[in-house]
């Protein structure tokens, strides 16, 4: 499987998805990011070693931990998550969580692989009512 197998997935999703007319959707960005200003004081201090507790306090999150890959309305209102998987892939219990929270809140949350039919999943889901 090609090292950008998931990146490429997601961007053809999207692509596929945002030439209809059922739905809008984005690359939904989750995880971690050092504080570059952070970083460099520290190394103005320790050199180049950067004791691992002094780095994480120049840590910033962003994004909901276990959300899809992509977000999205569709042009039923119900907004729309899409968790992209290849190869063995398979959902982190933190992923099936959200899931459930989503669905709880009559969200339409898909897993999809390549070559599943994602635009009738999404074709169907719009025209619910």
């Amino acid at each position: 499987m090609p090292k950008n197998a998931h990146t490429e997935l997601v961007n053809a999703t999207i692509l596929k998805l945002g030439a209809t007319e059922y739905c809008r959707c984005w690359k939904n960005h989750v995880g971690t990011a050092v504080r570059v200003s952070w970083v460099k004081k520290l190394q103005t201090i320790h050199g180049y070693q950067i004791p691992a507790d002094q780095l994480m306090k120049g840590l910033l999150y962003y994004g909901q931990l276990g959300s899809a890959d992509i977000t999205g309305i569709l042009s039923n209102g119900l907004s729309l998550w899409i968790e992209c998987k290849t190869g063995t892939g398979s959902q982190t219990k933190v992923q099936r969580n959200f899931e459930k929270m989503i669905q709880k809140f009559r969200g339409v949350y898909m897993v999809v692989r390549p070559g599943d039919p994602v635009l009738d999943w999404v074709i169907s889901a719009a025209q619910r009512k």
